[in-house]
């Protein structure tokens, strides 16, 4: 992640943070400290636990600003080719929760550093040994070093103890904290700890079989839902470099892309007729199996003087997520494609306008504000 890259991402979530403090919204960030104290590069996403009373109107305000939600995570383009992601939690919902009696105490514990509020040490502490038992099943390497700076002489051992005696059994909480503090993390037997955990009560059995369930579905859900983007619009009108540049900012997107170019210029019916179904059934396949795909001109202009084929396409091939027409002044793509006359080029967006749903993308204007209007547009979000 270059500087700019970081300077978008650090500025969107202050003002994040700012506007969930004016509506008083009551939140703790659970994780990426380093990254938001300027320490670190590394990030992923925001998760952030929010009060359950305030959850409503933290969604809310999410929404107003313009982030989208999937999978309960909220993205948004920022520019510079960084999408947000912000995954809000009630404390009710939080998995990490199942460890607590009481988890509202983890308001009451949060701290505030430099812009934002954060999970108190011992509460910190805690989520990540219940994210290890709870979420993993194991110790990940990226959270030894987390553990051996937590354990220090200012950590609240009888609290961290007691919650962990009280979800895992007396002597738990001691056991871990003694092994973490050696630095024996092979001694604590997170899956033994973790079926220990699961069958304590009827409530808690049921909660973790709804979390697995949950990951799974999370896991399959983009499975049947590959977006399709189209870039339509005269040869000259920008489409084509609006495509690779709206690919490129894709790639903070966790999921596999690629780029279909429809329109053969080779020579023979034959030849483009078969091209044309091979580019369609990869288009259905890509669908399937939850890729994002992103095309250089479609079907319309398919069989466009044959009105009955050129609807049988159109009838055929998946329906597009959405659809973005370059409009650009005949004589700027007059001036770049010669071949094209300025009638044919009005003819063509005559054509294109008998087709709803078409956003209109004037490439006229900047490149980067065409950039960032699609991105805006992109009905992508990807947790």
């Amino acid at each position: 992640m270059d500087n700019k890259e970081r300077l978008a991402l650090l500025k969107e979530i202050r003002r994040v943070i700012k506007i969930l403090e004016e509506n008083k919204v009551s939140y703790a960030v659970l994780r990426n400290y380093e990254f938001l104290s300027g320490k670190s590069e590394d990030f992923d996403d925001l998760d952030i636990l929010i009060l359950h009373e305030n959850f409503a109107l933290a969604s809310k305000i999410l929404f107003s600003e313009g982030y989208k939600k999937r999978n309960e995570v909220f993205s948004k383009y920022i520019g510079e080719n960084k999408f947000l992601r912000i995954h809000p939690r009630s404390e009710r919902d939080f998995v990490e929760h199942l460890i607590y009696k009481n988890p509202r105490v983890i308001f009451e514990k949060r701290i505030k550093e430099d812009f934002y509020y954060r999970l108190s040490k011992d509460d910190y502490l805690v989520s990540l040994i219940a994210h290890s038992l709870l979420g993993k099943r194991k110790l990940q390497d990226k959270y030894k070093e987390e553990y051996k700076h937590l354990i220090n002489p200012y950590i609240d051992r009888e609290y961290v103890s007691g919650i962990l005696d009280n979800s895992l059994g007396k002597g738990s909480g001691f056991a871990i904290l003694s092994s973490i503090k050696k630095e024996r993390f092979d001694q604590i037997d997170f899956k033994r700890y973790f079926l220990k955990f699961m069958f304590k009560d009827t409530k808690t059995f049921f909660s973790v079989i709804k979390i697995i369930m949950l990951k799974k579905f999370r896991k399959y859900s983009k499975l049947f839902k590959g977006p399709l983007i189209c870039f339509v619009g005269p040869d000259g009108s920008g489409k084509t470099t609006l495509l690779y540049e709206t690919h490129a900012a894709l790639i903070d997107i966790p999921a596999k892309k690629e780029i279909i170019h429809f329109g053969s210029q080779k020579k023979g019916r034959i030849y483009r007729i078969f091209d044309l179904i091979k580019k369609i059934l990869k288009v259905y396949l890509n669908i399937l199996s939850g890729k994002i795909t992103l095309t250089d001109r479609y079907i319309y202009l398919t069989f466009r003087k044959k009105p009955f084929l050129n609807k049988l396409v159109r009838f055929t091939a998946p329906k597009p997520s959405i659809v973005f027409l370059m409009s650009a002044s005949p004589k700027v793509i007059r001036k770049r494609r010669k071949e094209l006359s300025i009638e044919q080029i009005k003819e063509l967006y005559e054509y294109y306008k008998k087709f709803k749903n078409m956003e209109i993308i004037k490439t006229d204007s900047d490149k980067n504000e065409c950039k960032t209007l699609i991105m805006s547009k992109i009905p992508l979000t990807y947790g």
